[in-house]
């Protein structure tokens, strides 16, 4: 709660800096659309967070897909080769289920 309190403050506050630039509102390139510079400033940070997320994301799974080739050289029969592609598809298959969720939770703040 006081983290809304917080944010809502800081919004009014944002705004009354904005308003000693009405008249270049007509100058703003997002006038048309009614969206003001403190909440298209807000959508941008938002979208920056989860750009960082994602490619915090693929990053970590570039990682662990490079970490099962890897592994994949030390095959001794096909037993061991299911085994790897076996964990390697069932870590992955986590991990892009936790991302979506995690940028679905994100998304929803």
């Amino acid at each position: 709660m006081a983290r809304a309190s917080a944010q809502a403050e800081n919004v009014k506050a944002t705004s009354k800096a904005f308003s000693a630039v009405d008249p270049f509102m007509s100058a703003w390139p997002m006038a048309s659309s009614g969206a003001s510079p403190p909440a298209a400033l807000e959508s941008f940070r938002r979208m920056s967070e989860i750009q960082m997320e994602m490619t915090r994301f693929y990053v970590d799974r570039a990682r662990k897909n490079a970490s099962a080739l890897t592994a994949f050289i030390t095959c001794r029969s096909p037993k061991d080769f299911l085994e790897i592609w076996r964990n390697a598809a069932i870590e992955a298959v986590t991990d892009y289920a936790d991302e979506a969720a995690r940028l679905l939770d994100r998304t929803q703040k």
